[in-house]
């Protein structure tokens, strides 16, 4: 099973992977401004990293795929309706 960011947000949150809580956890990370969630080497380990330590270091941390996962049209306008 490929692990997406949402995914990862649910497991990194310790949380049911839901439509419900994808939306929340999307919300709680983006008032995270200057953090985002990536993974070292293994994507069923995720971790939050400040941007400036994942963009410094590009071949240690892995950002994960957005494309897939919970993230359809539905998902999303109810993320920004909230």
């Amino acid at each position: 099973m490929k692990i997406t960011r949402d995914h990862a947000l649910c497991a990194l949150f310790c949380e049911e992977f839901n439509e419900q809580n994808v939306i929340l956890l999307r919300k709680r990370l983006e008032k995270m401004n200057d953090f985002e969630i990536c993974y070292e080497s293994d994507p069923a380990k995720p971790v939050l990293l400040p941007l400036r330590r994942l963009y410094g270091n590009p071949t240690n941390y892995h950002k994960y795929d957005i494309v897939e996962g919970i993230n359809d049209k539905q998902v999303v306008e109810k993320f920004y309706s909230t």
